[in-house]
């Protein structure tokens, strides 16, 4: 991600001095430009330097060969490696050897460096600021949410000869981190977003946290915050000469006033006797907040020293609130949409700086190589007097990436480069190119889309999804992986975890939940039938996959594509022997017994006959056994729970004398959280990923997916009028009706209808009224105010400070989230929000 050019040998000299390791030189080229940490996204071998991180669940020193063998010759590793031509640090933590080099980096720039932390907001924050200011400095921030102990280096590294600002984010997860970050960032200004409950398990009390966020702050001139309950709760631990306070309802520096209208809010600032007015086009108070923050960090910026010279009061302020007004929601900050079988589209049309262009492509890599890579690309802005140059550089360095023909450059400085590289294919503006975009020309194909906001990319997205998507589960890729690492930390660290990726992942995308994953070291992943596991192989997912039910027509799939059945008879058992026979390789099988679920397995009689069967097949190699918790989710049944764990290990007992490397595996998402005695080797984690616990008190899981649609149109109807099908509703009074268009079709149970289900628009819950139609549902809007069409819909989600959880939807249709989640059509829209 690193786009400039650096000596290793220079920063090795430099750590070497510091006592932190040796280096070891070849006499190789060890200039570099990217920092490579994962070697699925090596691109550009020559120009990389693999960094072979240690983290809870893999070694990086594992993957230094596969590095070298991709054309990796430079390298910060923790053993002596043996190639004669490679360059390497050695060292025994590399990660905090990156964080020595980025904090030595960052203190040869005497700028102003703003730090910003919270528990929300961060990026919305960070992305206004740098909106308010970019017309007039030249700013170095965190690409998207790049604000932990690895991503805080790599982003202050970004910093060079032209950074005027930097702006960067500061996220922990637990104590002892942020000092870490305060060391690298040494931030001047800093900036505190909302207090919330994010990532609360890693600390004892809200207070705690407080402490550690604040110890960011210890050497900045001062600290914008709006002043919120737990600032005035704890005072002690502030130094209040340094704060800048912001509030409506409190005494604080900046005084906010503020007045709601049906699509934007009219802000006033009173600070020092002096007014400040603009609007948002925002209603939600997490938008005016982060608004108000951005702008006030943005005034202080314009009045340090260095900045005020070159830059008047007056003239930003005209400039700012004409960008207020104008502000965008980051929501579109590398969504993958793929409703649409033909083409897979990353949409990345929020900004365009050279960093995040970079992680943009890299995340090409996660799909199979004999896919078609495609790029939309807009002119980088604010490059200097280099920008002809720098974008000819660019098309240098995309070309082996990507061929030009599967390239659409858009802007007037691309076009003028095109005059040297007849081959390009160049518009001067997105009008232009949607005159000719032929969609065709990306069918069978992945699609970067990838842009400055100004171009407005996101308007071609309907003509490539050959329908505008009104309905659409957007899943949070974060949040999922945060789900992971918090079961991960229930099991130990010697027990794999499976993934149950049945039905399309619960509804969330099997490939998508998949290649999430991998990255956080998933080592197994089980599915339902055989066409699933082959659609995660063919997608170039490889790690071994446990399928449920086997189709007994074709069992030779499973050799052919490296799966592994579970064998619950012996009539499947017996089969698999016998096409054994004529296969060239053995064949993984996981074993099942019933322990209490009733349903599929062996007997504990069985047992004995089981174990004479894989003795005498030597190409059927059990790797696992297994059996299913029947009512782990349930306290008042935990003594049968235990009964089928005891019996469990019973029947298990009798295998391992025989087979002393299988996995054994009987716990399911409850049985992870409720019963340790059930972890064994394996578990099997299957809706708690997806944020929805078992136990109501489990609030640490967040849930990954928000199903949203638009509203179609709004009607007003007298009482006494009837609402849909049958006249099942009629108004009891004068009333506001706005019809959306989702329906049962869509995965909406039809009972949620006349009153029984709400959703939310405009953060206020509104009924649903009349019976749920197939593709449509009508909605109560009477007592919510400005309500337009096209106002965002939330069947389940959040909207601003309102959520409703996909586990309360399940209990007004009185069913489970399971049917809830599987049941959404691959009709609707997939979003994939990546940070």
């Amino acid at each position: 991600m690193i786009q400039k050019i650096f000596d290793f040998q220079k920063i090795a000299k430099y750590l070497e001095r510091k006592h932190v390791g040796n280096w070891y030189y070849s006499g190789s080229s060890a200039l570099f430009s990217e920092i490579i940490y994962d070697t699925r996204l090596i691109t550009r071998p020559q120009q990389s330097v693999f960094w072979a991180l240690q983290t809870l669940f893999r070694d990086g020193q594992m993957f230094v060969d596969q590095a070298y063998r991709a054309g990796v010759r430079n390298f910060c590793c923790t053993q002596p490696l043996n190639y004669p031509d490679a360059n390497y640090f050695l060292t025994p933590d590399p990660l905090q050897t990156l964080q020595m080099w980025a904090e030595y980096h960052r203190k040869q720039f005497d700028i102003p460096i703003l730090a910003i932390t919270g528990s929300n907001g961060k990026t919305i924050v960070k992305e206004w600021i740098t909106d308010l200011l970019a017309n007039f400095l030249n700013i170095t921030k965190s690409p998207r949410s790049y604000n932990s102990q690895l991503g805080v280096p790599l982003s202050l590294l970004l910093l060079d000869s032209t950074s005027e600002m930097g702006v960067f984010e500061a996220g922990i997860s637990t104590t002892k981190e942020m000092n870490h970050l305060a060391a690298m960032i040494q931030p001047t200004i800093g900036i505190l977003t909302h207090f919330g409950d994010a990532h609360q398990e890693g600390f004892q009390h809200e207070t705690q946290k407080l402490q550690e966020k604040l110890l960011l702050f210890q050497q900045t001139k001062l600290v914008i915050a709006w002043k919120q309950p737990i600032l005035i709760e704890n005072q002690n631990y502030l130094e209040l000469q340094k704060w800048v306070f912001i509030s409506d309802s409190y005494p604080a520096d900046w005084q906010v006033k503020t007045q709601i209208t049906d699509n934007k809010t009219n802000i006033s600032l009173l600070f020092n006797q002096e007014t400040f007015c603009f609007s948002i086009p925002f209603n939600d108070s997490a938008a005016i907040q982060n608004a108000v923050l951005a702008f006030v960090a943005a005034y202080y910026v314009i009045q340090e020293p260095v900045i005020q010279p070159k830059i008047s009061i007056n003239s930003w302020l005209s400039f700012a609130y004409h960008k207020l007004e104008k502000l965008t929601s980051v929501s579109m900050r590398l969504e993958q949409v793929s409703d649409n079988p033909e083409i897979v589209i990353l949409n990345d049309s929020y900004n365009a700086d050279i960093a995040s262009l970079w992680n943009a492509i890299s995340r090409l890599q996660y799909f199979p190589k004999n896919a078609k890579k495609m790029l939309i690309l807009t002119d980088f802005e604010h490059l200097g007097a280099d920008s002809i140059q720098k974008h000819i550089e660019l098309l240098q360095q995309i070309r082996p990436i990507i061929p030009p023909e599967n390239c659409r450059f858009i802007g007037p400085v691309f076009c003028r480069v095109a005059k040297d590289f007849p081959e390009l294919l160049t518009y001067e503006s997105v009008e232009q190119f949607s005159k000719v975009l032929n969609y065709e020309d990306f069918v069978n194909s992945v699609l970067l889309i990838k842009g400055a906001r100004k171009f407005e990319l996101e308007q071609i997205i309907p003509f490539l999804t050959q329908r505008p998507a009104t309905s659409s589960f957007h899943i949070q890729l974060p949040y999922l992986r945060q789900n992971y690492r918090i079961f991960r930390r229930y099991v130990s660290p010697s027990a794999q975890i499976m993934v149950m990726l049945k039905a399309g992942a619960y509804g969330a995308g099997s490939t998508e939940i998949a290649q999430a994953l991998i990255s956080e070291g998933l080592q197994a992943i089980g599915v339902a039938y055989l066409n699933e596991a082959i659609q995660l192989r063919l997608q170039g997912i490889k790690i071994p996959i446990m399928v449920l039910h086997s189709d007994p027509n074709a069992l030779e799939l499973l050799w052919k594509y490296d799966l592994e059945p579970a064998v619950w008879s012996f009539s499947l058992l017996n089969k698999l022997v016998k096409i054994s026979q004529n296969q060239p390789k053995e064949l993984s099988i996981h074993i099942e017994f019933d322990t209490g679920m009733g349903r599929l397995g062996f007997s504990e009689s069985d047992v004995t006959e089981v174990l004479s069967q894989l003795r005498i097949s030597p190409k059927i190699i059990p790797v696992g056994i297994f059996s299913h918790l029947a009512v782990a989710d349930i306290p008042e049944e935990k003594q049968f729970t235990v009964s089928q764990i005891d019996r469990f290990q019973a029947i298990t007992a009798c295998f391992l004398p025989y087979f002393p490397n299988i996995l054994r595996h009987i716990a399911n998402t409850a049985g992870i959280l409720a019963f340790p005695e059930s972890h064994f080797e394996m578990v099997r984690l299957g809706l708690g990923l997806y944020g929805v616990s078992p136990f109501a008190d489990t609030s640490l899981l967040q849930e990954i997916g928000s199903l949203k649609s638009r509203i179609g149109q709004i009607h007003k109807y007298p009482k006494g009028t009837s609402v849909g099908y049958g006249r099942s509703e009629i108004l009891a009074r004068d009333s506001v009706i706005a019809t959306v268009p989702i329906g049962y079709a869509d995965g909406i149970p039809r009972c949620l209808g006349n009153g029984i289900g709400k959703v939310i628009v405009r953060e206020t819950f509104a009924p649903i009224v009349g019976r749920i139609c197939m593709d449509m549902l009508m909605i109560d809007v009477t007592d919510i105010l400005g309500i337009t069409e096209n106002d965002e819909v939330v069947i389940f989600g959040k909207q601003g400070s309102i959520s409703q959880s996909v586990t309360e939807v399940a209990q007004a249709a009185n069913t489970i989230p399971y049917e809830i989640l599987a049941g959404i059509p691959a009709r609707v829209q997939r979003i994939y929000l990546s940070e």
